[in-house]
C-alpha cells in the first residue's frame, strides 16, 4: 500500500483502499482518468500459488484490462513484488 508508486504502471496514481467493501479487489488506483482495480496476495516463500475467491475472479473477468494481480512473495525473509499488470 505504501509502495505502489514504485511500480512504473502506478507512478502517477492515487490509491484508494477498498479492502473493507468486499467488492472483489483490495485497491482502486486512479491514473489520470483511468481506474485500475488491484488484488494483492502474499506468499511466504519465493514461489507458490495464490487463490482468488469467486468474487475476485468475477471482477477480474469483468474489468479485464483494468484489473491487476499483485503478488508479494518471500514474505518470510525479504518481500519481493511480482506484479502482473
Amino acid at each position: 500500500m505504501h509502495n505502489f508508486q514504485g511500480l512504473d504502471t502506478f507512478k502517477s496514481g492515487v490509491l484508494a483502499d477498498a479492502r473493507l467493501f468486499g467488492d472483489g479487489y483490495d485497491f482502486q488506483i486512479q491514473i489520470d482518468s483511468r481506474f485500475v482495480l488491484t488484488e494483492t496476495k502474499g506468499i511466504r516463500s519465493t514461489y507458490g500459488s495464490v487463490r482468488l475467491t469467486e468474487n475476485e475472479y468475477s471482477k477480474a473477468q469483468e474489468y479485464k484490462d483494468d484489473y491487476g494481480l499483485v503478488v508479494v512473495s518471500n514474505l518470510g525473509v525479504l518481500p519481493k513484488n511480482d506484479s502482473n499488470l
